[in-house]
């Protein structure tokens, strides 16, 4: 009997503790992560789009969104096919990436009061990333958007931008950018 109350109480902590985590294929991509909430949300995944950069250079893009009725986490994969002639500068576009979304999210609200907002370079899934938050002072609420780039070394050399998006709270988000892990095309 104490055996079996044991391997209740055990399967039970193993449910409570995978209840945030988010493990789904997108396209070639494996993602990861945790949420950290025992709130209900959706998952739904698009893609493959295929498009084409102002210079040229051609993508294919994967979108995850995690809807919690009231917040919403948007994670987007754009992989591109880099040749010898092209590039794509992995620095610049996670800055122009996070502090565009941000001028534009911050430009369709019409807020009359400027948020207070914050740029921060740090580690995301073991590269190099930009993380752009901002606090709204009416509700308080924090908007943050991420991105970061990883390499694949297939015989055609890829960049593949991972851009993450979230209304979550702050709490919420950090831990899933922390524990956020993508496994690319080998």
């Amino acid at each position: 009997m104490r055996i079996g109350l044991i391997l209740v109480l055990m399967a039970m902590l193993a449910c409570t503790a995978s209840a945030g985590s988010v493990n789904e294929k997108l396209g070639p991509y494996n993602v990861f992560f945790d949420l950290n909430t025992t709130e209900k949300y959706s998952i739904t995944t698009e893609g493959p789009s295929n498009g084409v950069t102002e210079n040229g250079t051609k993508f294919v893009e994967y979108n995850l969104s995690v809807d919690g009725g009231d917040s919403l986490l948007y994670l987007v994969l754009r992989g591109y096919k880099i040749n010898n002639q092209t590039d794509i500068d992995s620095n610049k576009t996670n800055i122009n990436t996070v502090t565009g979304t941000m001028n534009a999210i911050i430009g369709m609200l019409g807020t009359t009061q400027r948020p207070s907002i914050k740029i921060y370079q740090l580690p995301i899934d073991g590269h190099t990333g930009v993380l752009e938050a901002c606090r709204f002072p009416s509700n308080n609420e924090v908007f943050a958007c991420a991105s970061y780039f990883f390499e694949s070394g297939t015989p055609a050399i890829k960049k593949t931008n991972c851009r993450v998006f979230s209304t979550y709270p702050w709490e919420i988000t950090r831990e899933m950018l922390y524990s956020l892990h993508v496994e690319g095309p080998a």
